[in-house]
């Protein structure tokens, strides 16, 4: 480390053990960071967290994920480098699935346990160099159950073969006293039961930000509670690593 604050993308690594290593080497060093998981600055996000924390959901038994696109079937789309294991060994598993992992965490607790199953759905792509087709090694779609930390059931559904989709984003979270859901193509509002119903909701003034400007807060030694870390870039990382290995032995993995 060169002892200067940074802003990481996300997944930190391409496996929990890169990631571990820099979150150590960081916290040695004292150096400021932070972690892009973009949504987690959405308004409507960080509204539902503080509701969350008020208590309305009570209990939180349930949460459900989606994050669908059609990217897979861009016209022309060649072999770039998300879809070569050696560079990002995650598919669409780690390039969205990651976002939805941290929503769920950062609003309903740590993931426990995973069963997955991924797959690939456009086979092959043109090399970046030349007309020679080879084979995609990344996951085009990943679907999960999880269990979560309190009891909590969740399910997760991503993919970039979700024709006529750009970037849709939407999750759903239930306890035994309420429910909060919301679509991040409107992100200043959300979905709130109140006595029994949903009732469209709009995100107060307060709970919007941007994703630069909390890490300027970071720098400046003033961060929101609501900052992603890399003890969160860890922990979401080892998620995905369960989730590959869940694919490929056919049975759920747990974090413990």
């Amino acid at each position: 480390l060169a002892g200067k604050p940074f802003c990481i993308e996300k997944p930190v690594g391409i496996n929990s053990e890169e990631v571990k290593h820099l979150k150590e080497a960081a916290e040695k060093a004292g150096v400021k960071s932070m972690v892009c998981f973009s949504y987690r600055f959405m308004p409507a996000v960080r509204y539902a967290k503080y509701l969350i924390e008020q208590g309305i959901l009570g209990k939180i038994n349930a949460v459900y994920a989606q994050y669908l696109k059609s990217s897979a079937f861009i016209e022309g789309r060649r072999l770039d480098w998300r879809f070569e294991k050696s560079f990002a060994r995650y598919g669409v598993s780690g390039d969205l699935g990651v976002h939805l992992i941290d929503l769920a965490t950062f609003l309903a607790g740590d993931i426990k346990r995973v069963c997955a199953d991924i797959g690939i759905v456009v086979k092959e792509r043109k090399r970046l160099d030349s007309e020679e087709y080879a084979p995609v090694e990344t996951d085009d779609y990943c679907n999960f159950l999880a269990n979560m930390e309190g009891g909590a059931s969740a399910t997760f559904s991503i993919s970039r073969c979700a024709t006529g989709n750009t970037n849709y984003i939407r999750a759903e979270i239930y306890g035994d006293k309420g429910g909060i859901r919301f679509n991040l193509n409107e992100s200043d509002r959300l979905e709130v039961c109140k006595d029994g119903k949903m009732e469209l909701t709009m995100v107060p003034a307060e709970f919007f930000t941007t994703q630069m400007q909390e890490f300027i807060n970071v720098i400046n030694g003033k961060p929101d509670p609501y900052v992603p870390t890399l003890d969160d870039g860890y922990k979401c990382q080892r998620v995905l690593d369960a989730i590959l290995e869940s694919a490929e032995n056919n049975t759920w993995i747990s974090l413990d």
